[in-house]
């Protein structure tokens, strides 16, 4: 039988294991956990006039026009939004709120014309007056800030944002983005010699060698088959991550 100094040290020893994983952050890095960004009232602004905050943890227009956005920029790059979650308030019995996803863009080299609005997917919107509720959107949509959207081979400025229209009583409350890395698609002609479009790591070679984490072995090769030292797996995992940079901690 234990004593009770070992018993009290059994019973940290838990509860310390228990809050470190409590405490545990979710990866930053891989394609394998998704992503959640929370939007708040306070990030959604009238389009076209000066709107008000109510006080309540929501936010609604003073506009006729009753539209407001938010951006969501801060999604990495490539990544696929999946959903969208807007929490909202609705108790109008006449008018609904209704929400959706959208892209807008700017030449890229010339900057020149008004920008281009394009929903993305169907809106949602509430029904009658359920009061607090929410509305989702599944876009599964991939978030790429430079590409080519208006046929002209020179890649555009793309900014991607949240609207909801809040006519009568019905309000934002905040919106919840579920997103997911992925890898970036191969191109149509390989890299390296040795590793051609139908090899098994096609795709996965290419990202690394396109992000500049490798440049192959040389000869215009990658000899995929080859094994990796400790040296060359620390530049693979320094490039791949950006490694290290440490806070300025006095």
């Amino acid at each position: 039988m234990l004593s009770r100094p070992a018993l009290l040290a059994c019973w940290m020893a838990a509860l310390t294991s228990v809050s470190a994983a409590q405490d545990r952050e979710p990866d930053t890095f891989g394609t394998q956990d998704p992503g959640i960004t929370m939007i708040g009232y306070q990030e959604f602004f009238p389009d076209y006039s000066v709107g008000g905050y109510t006080g309540l943890g929501e936010r609604t227009s003073t506009s006729s026009f009753y539209r407001l956005q938010a951006g969501i920029n801060m999604i990495p790059n490539g990544a696929i939004l999946k959903q969208v979650v807007f929490y909202v308030r609705d108790n109008d019995a006449e008018e609904d709120l209704e929400a959706g996803f959208g892209r807008t863009y700017v030449d890229s080299g010339t900057g020149s014309g008004n920008p281009i609005i394009t929903y993305l997917g169907a809106l949602a919107q509430t029904n009658g007056s359920p009061g607090a509720t929410y509305v989702l959107l599944t876009p599964d949509v991939p978030i790429v800030y430079r590409t080519d959207l208006n046929g002209d081979d020179a890649p555009d400025v793309a900014n991607y944002f949240l609207r909801v229209h809040t006519p009568g009583d019905t309000a934002i409350r905040m919106a919840r983005l579920l997103w997911e890395r992925q890898v970036s698609p191969a191109p149509p002609v390989a890299t390296f010699g040795d590793v051609p479009a139908n090899h098994p790591f096609f795709q996965f070679v290419e990202a690394l060698a396109d992000s500049g984490i490798t440049a192959g072995c040389g000869s215009g090769n990658f000899c995929p088959d080859a094994p990796v030292t400790r040296g060359q797996m620390a530049v693979f995992l320094a490039k791949a991550l950006g490694l290290h940079w440490p806070w300025d901690v006095p």
